[in-house]
């Protein structure tokens, strides 16, 4: 599985990522040429899209991802939601739903991704 299939996997579950010691619900991720990316929840302007350089990833069991610099020290690790401490899956979960609703809108859906797609730059 790539990485990119496994982010999604996750995503769609619903994931977290821990960053400089924080844990932040990831909404959407994308990942190329040594670039992570993700959005929170709701993302609505700059400030809730996050990138992350990396030389390497290591998949772990085929469900988490760690991104390692180039002395392989971890700068950014994913999992699936549950598998964190001090996350309340029942908050998680509905907050996951509310952001599910407001992806099944068309409209919001494509403004999401295109503001996404420009923000992160991924190739």
């Amino acid at each position: 599985m790539t990485d990119q299939e496994l982010l999604n996997k996750m995503v769609e579950h619903g994931a977290a990522v821990r960053v400089q010691g924080l844990v932040i619900p990831v909404a959407a991720v994308r990942v190329g040429d040594g670039v992570l990316a993700f959005a929170e929840f709701f993302a609505h302007d700059q400030h809730h899209i996050h990138r992350i350089d990396f030389a390497t990833t290591e998949q772990i069991d085929g469900r988490d991802l760690s991104l390692l610099n180039g002395d392989g020290e971890r700068v950014a690790y994913l999992a699936p939601f549950e598998t964190w401490p001090g996350i309340d899956a029942n908050e998680f979960l509905a907050t996951l739903g509310l952001w599910r609703s407001q992806m099944n809108d068309e409209k919001h859906r494509r403004r999401f991704e295109d503001f996404f797609k420009w923000q992160t730059a991924i190739k």
